[in-house]
């Protein structure tokens, strides 16, 4: 029976931290080490470690100052000795049989990671909606196939979530010498990773079992004018990234530049609509200039073979000629009949 190393980055979750424990730990696979990494926790994170280190000896704690989930898991692929790497946030949860069944499988299919599936939950509300598979459920993909799996991580149609890996640790352990995750990085981390790891690997296995259980509660830090701005600009730097790590490893393809390209100038667009919607005392203006000083492809914008549809073109191009009023009159306009053709 192989080790398997569970990696728990936790900050500020102690109570939530309990459930993440109590379902690792009742696992009909026993052969685990739970690394859990306090990412200089301020409430009574300790002392929920030291409880359950005193009745589970498989749990290894490691303290450290405020350092973000990316160095946590770092350290926690450094300090793992199992055979296989597991991640499981401090505030979510997996079901109890899981890391079997994951066993099994990258065992019976002899590949270098297994990708899972998960719920996404509220505390009210358990296995509201059913993560994507992207169409590769329950398929094998070999290196001529990984392709596909770029694309739709590029678009986002397969969501990037560390926590849904399940992978050989030699993987992450000969990686950059373990610092997998770039710290610099603070949102949108997982797809980087997953995109570099989906051209490093052989072969994965997607397996259709939603046993992961992310819990999440609605997102108002985009209220918040420097955060909105840090958001905005680490969106940049990730689509920039990107073609980065392809061309790194000699996949950066006409087609997948063309799809980051489009894939960041619709965020763009997104970022028209979410601007009213977070608070409508914003300074509006204020915000689309912060958009409109980013680095994005302009040139992108006049190309007749890019998927990008005609209305956003045009929301970026009067973003490009700051025509603020222009441009919320016109996604109003464009709501309105979207709503009405639904």
């Amino acid at each position: 029976m192989e080790k398997v190393s569970i990696i728990v980055p936790t900050y500020n979750k102690a109570e939530e931290l309990r459930r993440a424990l109590d379902s690792i730990l009742s696992q009909t696979y026993s052969n685990l080490e739970v690394i859990v990494i306090n990412d200089g926790s301020l409430d009574h994170t300790k002392d929920v470690l030291q409880e359950y280190q005193q009745k589970d000896e498989r749990i290894v704690a490691i303290y450290q100052e405020n350092s973000g989930v990316s160095v946590a898991r770092n350290v926690g692929i450094k300090r793992a000795t199992g055979t296989y790497i597991n991640f499981v946030d401090g505030d979510d949860a997996i079901a109890p049989d899981i890391i079997e069944k994951l066993v099994k499988k990258i065992e019976e299919e002899k590949v270098d990671l297994v990708r899972y599936n998960c719920y996404y939950s509220t505390e009210e509300n358990k296995e509201e909606a059913k993560g994507s598979m992207a169409g590769f459920a329950n398929q094998r993909i070999e290196s001529e196939d990984l392709e596909e799996v770029r694309k739709k991580l590029i678009t986002g149609e397969l969501p990037g979530y560390s926590c849904l890996l399940f992978m050989k640790s030699e993987i992450s352990k000969n990686w950059n010498k373990g610092n997998v995750y770039d710290k610099k990085i603070r949102y949108m981390e997982d797809t980087l990773v997953y995109l570099e790891l989906f051209c490093r690997i052989k072969s994965a296995y997607f397996l259709d079992e939603p046993a992961y259980y992310y819990y999440y509660t609605p997102e108002t830090s985009l209220r918040e004018k420097s955060f909105y701005q840090t958001y905005l600009k680490t969106l940049n730097l990730v689509y920039q990234k990107m073609k980065t790590i392809l061309k790194k490893y000699g996949k950066l393809t006409q087609e997948l530049s063309d799809l980051i390209d489009v894939k960041w100038l619709n965020t763009i667009v997104d970022h028209f609509a979410l601007i009213e919607k977070v608070d409508p005392k914003t300074n509006k203006t204020e915000r689309l200039r912060l958009i409109a000083e980013l680095e994005y492809p302009k040139e992108s914008v006049e190309s007749k073979d890019l998927p990008l549809k005609s209305y956003n073109a045009k929301m970026i191009k009067m973003l490009q000629k700051g025509q603020y009023r222009k441009l919320f009159l016109f996604n109003k306009v464009r709501r309105i009949v979207t709503k009405v053709k639904h």
